[in-house]
């Protein structure tokens, strides 16, 4: 079994990405990322005004309802590794990793890759430009 690797065009975003960032001790994590959508301010007001089970009912009828247009796309994003898990920071390949040690296990024989300004995870002969399409094997991997 091979471990998690990362091609030379990902390393090179992640690294500029990495030191364009203004966190002290940066660390990059796997996401799905999509387009966001503007909230008009008394929206924004009320929601910042409620409580947890109110904000979490609202983001997932928005999510509902706005499903079938959101286009998410795999992304790597920069953290603060201080505000990461200790257990779930790792070198991969000489890049700060922020990735749990099950996800690691998961992503055996899995290359990162950054092409055409995307990026996408490699298993095989497949490709995955989603992370929550891994997770289900889904069949929308190309």
């Amino acid at each position: 079994m091979a471990a998690f690797a990362i091609t030379s065009a990902a390393k090179s975003e992640i690294r500029a990405r990495l030191e364009s960032s203004a966190c002290e001790a940066p660390t990059v994590a796997l996401i799905d990322s999509s387009q966001s959508f503007e909230m008009d301010a008394a929206t924004g007001e009320a929601l910042a005004k409620a409580n947890s089970e109110e904000q979490l009912a609202f983001a997932m009828k928005q999510y509902t309802d706005r499903k079938a247009s959101l286009d998410f796309r795999l992304e790597v994003g920069i953290y603060e590794a201080a505000r990461c898990r200790a257990q779930d920071l790792v070198l991969l390949e000489g890049v700060p990793f922020a990735m749990p040690q099950e996800m690691r296990e998961d992503f055996t024989d899995y290359i990162l890759d950054y092409v055409n300004g995307r990026f996408a995870l490699k298993h095989g002969d497949r490709v995955f430009i989603r992370l929550m399409d891994v997770r289900r094997n889904d069949e929308s991997a190309v």
